[in-house]
Formats: C-alpha cells, structure tokens, sequence
C-alpha cells in the first residue's frame, strides 16, 4: 500500500512539474515558436522607418509602412513613453518649443498635434505646411482653393488670405511674403508675423507674378514678372529684387541683355536657378534662347532621312540630348552693382557648381571628350568663373565625372579627387594643394563604372571653419588640418579589422546646386565626432563618439545592423535602428550614457517561425577569399536535407542582417524571407570579377560559393537553383552554360549575347552606345569586341547555349529600355531549337523591373511554381506544363 501510495505521489508530482513548466515558460518570456507564416500572414509585417527627432530630443517620430499601404505614423514622449498613433500619416515636423507637432496624411489633410493635452485638429484638402524658423508660426495651404491659413501656435490666433500662389517665411520666421491673384491684379505682400501680421504691399501688376524667392538667411526676396514677345514662342520675364527699396531689371529695356535670349524659368540642372547670393550682390537666373513663332525647329519631319555618320562625336539618338543642352536653360547672373549680366554656362558648357559664398563658379566642358571610347571614360574640363571680376579660365582638364567637385562650407575652397588623392584649391591663394598624401592606407575603391580612374571610397568632411577636413580611408578617419598643415589618424581600424566612417547622418547639410547633387557634410563640433564602425570581417556594426582626444566611446556594436542615426542639437540624445536578418527593425534610445528600447516593430513575430542568416567563407579561382551569405529555411531541421537557390548579383554581403519583409510581389534578393518561408536556403555570394572575364569570374565564384553551402549544410544536391535580375540574370545564364550543378534556373531582364548586346544603344543607358557599358563599365571587358574576340566568345552564355541541361525561366517587361527584351529571345530561341526545356515570360507595358502589383505577384507565383517543380518535385502547375498557351 505504501509503495503505491508513494508511486502515486511521485507521478502526480512530475505530471504537475510538466503542466506547469508547459504553462509559466512563455509567460517568463521563453518564447514557443509553433507558428508557420501563411501567404496570408504576410500583410501583418511592416517595415519601420524614422522620421524626426525634435530639437533637444523629447520626442521622436517614426513610421511602419505596409504592402497593404496602411501605413501608421508614431509619435513616441522619450521620457513618458507616451505614444501616439496617426494612421495613415506622414511627413512630420515638431514645432522648436516640442510642443506641437504638425503632419500630413494620405487621407488628404495635414494635421496638428497638441503635445501637452494630445489634442488634434485636422485640416481638410490642406496640401503642404511649413513651421517658421522661429517655431512660433504654421503655414497651412490649401492649393485647389488657392487658400493659404497662418497660425500663431503661442496665442491660437489664425488669419486666412486668399487668392495665394506662393508664399514663404524668412529665414527669421518673423515675416511671411506671398504672391496673390485677386480681381485680375497679381500683387507681392510681405506680413510682419510679430506685429498683429500687419501688410507691407511690395508690388502689383496684372501680369502674372511667379517664382517668389526669399534670401536664405537675410530679409531680401525676387520675383519674376511674366511678359510676352509677339515673334517668340516663349513668356520673358522681369527680374525683381527688393531689399526694402523695389530694384527690377527689365531685358527690354537694358541694351547689353543678349537680343536672342529671354529670362526663363526652366530648370538648369534639376533644382531651382533663381536665387539671390549670399552677399546680396547678384540674381541669378535660368537664360534660354527664344523660339521664333515662325521657325519649326520642334518638328522634325518622321519621315526625314537619319544622317548617322561615323566621326560624330554623338551617336544620333543621342543628338537629342545634346541639342537639348544647346537650347535649354543656361545660367547668367545679374550683378546689382553695376546692373552686369554675366553669362556664366553656354551650349558647350552647360553645368556648374557655385562656391557656397556664390563667389565662383565651376563650368563643366565635355564637347573634347566625345566620343567617350576615345577616352574610355566620362571627362570633362572645368573652367573657373570669377564673378566679382567677370572672368573665366581653365581651371582642371580631363576631370573624371564621377568625381565631383565640391565646396567647402565658406566657400573658401573647393575640393575634388584626381591621382588618387584628394585636392584643394584655396581661391584665396589661387593654389591647389594635394591634401591626402600623407595617410598611410587605400582611400579609393577598387572599380567604377564609368570609366578606368579610381574613384574615392568617401567624401570629405568639413569642419564648419574651414581649418579641417575629415577623410574616411578603408580601416580609419584621417584629420587634415589646413592651418598647420598636419595629417592625423583618429582611429585605429587596421589593427583590428574594422572600417571607420564620420556617420553623415540625416542632419547633414547638402550642396543643391552641385552637380550629382552631392552631400556636402559639416561636422558642427569636431570634439565630438559620430562614427559608423563595422568589421570587415564579420560585418558586425555599430556607433561610436570619437572625442577630443581620439578615445572612442561606444554607442553600440554587435552582430546586427545599426543605422538612421537622429541625434538632438546637444547631442545628448539618439535614436537609432536596429535590425538582423531574424529581428524585425527596433529603434533604440541613447541618453545620458544609457542604452534603452524605444520601439519594436512586428511584436507578433515571436510566433512564427522565420529564418536565419550566416556569413561562409569561401575562395574564388585565384584563391582570394571571398563571403556570402546563406539564409535558413524558417523551418530548419539539421537532420533534414533542404533546397537551395542561389542569387548572384556584384558584392551582396552588405545586405547582411539586413531584415528582409516576406512579400509575393518582391524580386530577386528581397524574395529571400519568402523562400526561406517556403522552405529554401537562400545563398547571396560575393564575386570577385576578373577584366574580360566576368562571365567566367563570376561563374567560378558562384560555384564556389554554392559548394562550400554544401559542405556546411544538408542541402540537397539535386535540389540547387540559380536566379538572378539584370547583370545578376546574365550571371545566371552564363553560370548555366559551364555547369549542371543547378537543376533549374530563372533569369529576368538579363542579357545572353555579348556581341549585340555591346553594339546596341538603349534609352535606358541615356541612349549611350553600350560598347560604353562594355569597355568601361559593369561588364569590366575593358576593350572593344574586334580586339578581344575571343573572350567576348567565351563570355557570351548564347555562344555556349549547347552546354546548358539546366531547366530555364525567363522573363522580360516588352517595354524595357534598359535591356530589350530580345537578349532573353536569343536565348530563349536557341534552347527552343535545341529542344531544351525553357520558358520564357514576356510582360506587355512592363520595365525593366516590373511595376504593376498584378504582375509583380504572378511572377513571385511563378518563381515558386518553377523551383517547387524542380526542386522539391512537386506536381507542375498547367502553365508549365501546357503548350500553345496563346
């Protein structure tokens, strides 16, 4: 009796031990993960992004964005971790006291948060809003009704006018000017906001008034006055500019304004040309020749013969560009001293950077440099324009485009990349000095896709003085100081594997006006410098503050992916992203020394299961070693053997930890969570390209890299694909004709033929010949096909089209100016002559990369169809199987 009593007991117990073990666990936050995502599940994953931090850090504004476009818009307290949720909000900005803050909405209104009582007002068909610098004003506009609302956000007061085109505030915030249309009069009205917005009229006229500009940091402001030329297509204009007294310039009355030219007001280099410099000395302004009401220069006749002849320096679709920069906006300069214009760019010199102190410009000449293989690359000279003493000289010949030239935040210098160092040119002194001679590592990379030259791995970074610039170098940050005329590293990367880089985050300011739109980075306080760290190696990231005294201080630093740093005016506040492969974005906070959550996307996550990501090493055929990432199924059981598709595309591991939303209309590299989901390894390999070779290269690389995936891991031999988009399509075809390691494969907007390809021209490419592409571009032959013919042979996938077992998809939008879609014929054509299994896909009124929602799901679908039916052997879906599917 005892003994049973007992055993009794001790069984009861264990049941009990394992109910409760069964029931507490997940509430201890050991999460059970026994959920598979479901096609079905997908719309409940999001994508977090940031949006604002307020001044001095109170409050943060971030965003989750969905497929499904309900997207939400989070304001969040940093110390009371209050939290407001704005469906389909966006574009916020808090007010300078952090008291309010204003956003608009996809519902079609703008909105204001009250962040002390958490009251709303929504403000219906409102398009646009604005807050003064000062922080004390809100503009709201409302365009259909041409109705334009001004808030005191301290009192409540509102006054609303009407008739409004354009309005600005000043940089102050104290005084808004707007252009209004009322009873047939077109007039300019500056408001003094702190004296009961009391009017100030500037002007009326009843021709049209436009292009309202305010000086960005002082009180002045231009317009332009339409008028009409009866023997001209085109509306002239009246420049005027008013700095408490009206000063116009009318080209119809000034004897040295050019006859045949007219103040335009089209754009020059895709931002706005009319703005007035920052000493308040000159206008400048887009100039553009007059069309004769009688000429037909717009309408070349179709049926008129095409003269393409073998010395023009432009191929003839591209004589369009070309005559566009002949006749489009140029950019001239009104000097209000002694009521000059200068001309500054012309039809053979059209673009040009303006120092910051808009004392000089660069002009850009390319007309010596074309055709560009007779110089392998994009070159240009530039010539240097004096505006104080209207003259022009040269200034550097041969420049590579893809170094921009960039201005120092005065305007003192400019800076630019030539012989592998970076340049100044001090425009006191009239001297160039190399200033990156003396750092001890590689500050170059080691391909560009425009011509032969290096190009730099970063850009400079100033000081707001002027007495220092920052270079990032492959390992460490270099100090050069123009004062003394020292060279310091800051950092010390190459003994430890890591990479170094002055983070240029949201706050840094931008040069507009410069060609390729460049950032133009200050540091505010050189004490205290923001780093982005990463290990070369490891791809593990984080940030750092460099001090004063070169002593780094650790924001964060792990195996994950850390970026969109916002930081508070002090500094004493930031908020970052963090995110891996296998973790949904979060944001963190970082205050008074304190690392902290502030936010977590996707919460559900937890329940499902999802995959994972790994770094492999392996080596190419010259024995470099090389990385890529493999991906995990969502259901990984090492006991199991599992599919794998490979996707092939340059240098992929800076996707690492990057987390990937599971989508039915992604592609290429952004399908990987639904793979994973589906059941696939998923593997992204680095390649190493050898010149003439990138076909061989990149197959031998991917081999490799799929291989050495083997090794690791129990992927199933006979269960390996291939797919790849673009240049990644061509490595896919390629990778097919020299191996029967992949038992199907897909290739989208990909090239199969070396040769017709390199002697096209596509509208994708600018309508440069793509033997451009070719010699000195991504595809690294490096010579045209007549000198090499041989390794255009062997690098050709259609030329090895016998060679290929390999089941193949592809597909082509029929619209693609990019790659037409007759390099996926040919191959297509030749396999169908061959008897070999393919199919190809042709989307009508697509692009390169597909567009329509529709479209984009049915080829996810397909994909799937394909790889299940290949690799998993899975019956195959009627579309693969069925014939004469017309």
């Amino acid at each position: 009796m005892m003994a049973t009593k007992k055993h009794f007991l001790v069984k009861n117990f264990y049941l009990f031990l394992v109910f409760f073990l069964t029931m507490v666990c997940p509430m201890n936050g050991q999460t059970i993960k026994n959920k598979v995502v479901e096609e079905s599940d997908y719309h409940l994953w999001g994508y977090l992004k940031q949006d604002q931090l307020s001044n001095y850090g109170k409050w943060a504004s971030f965003h989750m964005s969905y497929e499904s476009n309900k997207d939400t818009l989070f304001i969040k307290s940093i110390d009371t971790h209050k939290l407001f949720a704005i469906p389909n909000g966006y574009n916020s900005k808090f007010s300078l006291d952090e008291n309010w803050v204003a956003f608009q909405s996809y519902d079609g209104y703008v909105g204001l948060l009250n962040l002390r009582n958490g009251k709303r007002e929504h403000f219906e068909d409102a398009t646009i809003y604005d807050w003064s610098n000062s922080g004390h004003y809100l503009s709201l506009y409302f365009q259909v009704e041409k109705k334009l609302i001004i808030r005191d956000i301290r009192s409540g007061f509102s006054k609303t006018f009407s008739g409004i085109t354009d309005h600005h505030f000043n940089h102050k915030g104290n005084i808004l000017a707007y252009i209004q249309e009322m009873d047939g009069m077109n007039k300019v009205v500056k408001i003094n906001l702190e004296n009961n917005f009391s009017e100030h009229p500037i002007y009326r006229s009843p021709d049209k008034i436009q292009n309202l500009k305010l000086h960005e940091t002082k009180e002045s402001l231009i317009f332009l006055e339409e008028y009409s030329h009866p023997d001209y297509i085109e509306k002239s204009h009246v420049i005027h500019f008013y700095n408490n007294k009206l000063n116009s310039y009318d080209p119809r009355l000034e004897k040295d304004f050019p006859k045949d030219k007219y103040v335009s007001r089209n754009l020059i280099i895709s931002v706005s040309d009319f703005f007035i410099s920052k000493q308040e000395h000159r206008i400048f302004f887009p100039i553009q020749k007059w069309t004769r009401v009688s000429d037909t220069f717009a309408s070349r006749n179709e049926d008129q013969v095409e003269i393409w002849h073998y010395k023009d320096t432009e191929v003839f679709p591209r004589q369009e560009n070309f005559n566009f920069s002949v006749i489009g906006a140029k950019l001239a300069a009104w000097d209000l001293k002694d009521n000059k214009i200068d001309e500054i760019t012309n039809s053979s010199q059209g673009l040009y950077v303006l120092n910051e102190s808009h004392t000089h410009a660069l002009i850009y000449s390319d007309s010596e440099y074309l055709p560009l293989f007779k110089h392998q690359g994009l070159y240009s000279d530039v010539y240097i324009f004096d505006l104080e003493k209207h003259q022009k000289s040269l200034f550097l010949d041969k420049l590579n485009l893809e170094n921009p030239i960039l201005s120092s935040p005065k305007g003192r210098y400019f800076n630019y990349f030539r012989d592998n160092n970076w340049w100044i040119y001090d425009l006191d002194s009239q001297k160039h000095f190399a200033i990156t001679k003396a750092i001890k590592e590689k500050i170059t990379k080691d391909f560009s896709l425009t011509s032969r030259e290096t190009i730099p791995l970063s850009f400079p970074v100033w000081s707001r003085d002027e007495n220092e610039i920052f270079i990032s170098g492959v390992n460490n940050i270099w100090r050069m100081n123009l004062i003394n005329s020292t060279t310091a590293q800051l950092t010390n990367g190459f003994k430890h594997g890591y990479s170094y880089e002055i983070y240029n985050g949201p706050r840094a300011s931008q040069n507009a006006r410069a060609i390729h739109h460049n950032k133009v980075s200050i540091i505010e306080n050189p004490k205290e410098i923001i780093v982005k760290k990463t290990s070369l190696q490891s791809k593990f990231s984080g940030f750092e503050i460099l001090n004063e005294n070169s002593q780094n201080e650790t924001l964060v630093y792990g195996d994950i992916l850390t970026d969109e740093l916002f930081s508070s005016k002090n500094n004493k506040t930031m908020v970052f992203r963090q995110q891996r492969y296998d973790q949904s974005p979060q944001l963190k906070l970082y205050k008074d020394g304190e690392l902290s959550d502030l936010y977590q996307s996707n919460t559900h996550e937890h329940k499902f299961y999802w995959g994972s990501s790994k770094l492999i090493q392996y080596k190419d055929s010259k024995n470099k070693p090389l990385q890529g990432i493999l991906y995990y199924p969502s259901d990984y059981d090492s006991e199991k053997q599992y599919p794998l598709i490979v996707i092939p595309y340059d240098q992929q591991t800076r996707y690492y930890n990057q987390f990937i939303l599971p989508s039915m209309a992604a592609d290429g590299e952004l399908l990987t969570s639904v793979l994973n989901l589906k059941g696939y390894f998923v593997l992204l390999p680095d390649i190493n390209y050898e010149e003439g070779n990138a076909g061989i290269s990149a197959s031998n690389c991917i081999v490799s890299a799929t291989k050495k995936a083997m090794e690791l891991e129990n992927i199933n031999p006979n269960g390996i694909g291939i797919m790849g988009h673009s240049f990644g399509a061509y490595e896919t075809y390629f990778t097919i004709t020299q191996t029967n390691l992949f038992s199907a494969a897909i290739a989208g907007s990909g090239f199969s033929d070396l040769f017709t390809f390199s002697l096209s021209i596509h509208p994708g490419f600018r309508n440069h010949p793509e033997t451009n592409y070719f010699e000195f571009g991504q595809i690294r032959m490096n010579k045209p096909f007549y000198e090499m013919k041989d390794l255009y042979l062997k690098n050709s996938p259609i030329f090895q089209s016998d060679k290929i077992n390999t089941p193949l998809l592809s597909w082509s939008g029929k619209n693609d100016s990019r790659v037409f879609w007759n390099q996926s014929l040919y191959m297509y054509l030749a396999l169908r002559r061959m008897e070999k299994e393919n199919i190809m896909l042709i989307y009508p009124n697509e692009y390169h990369v597909l567009t329509k929602k529709e479209n984009q799901l049915d080829l996810t679908s397909k994909v799937l169809d394909w790889f299940d039916y290949h690799l998993k052997g899975h019956e195959p879906k009627d579309w693969i199987t069925n014939t004469n599917q017309y």
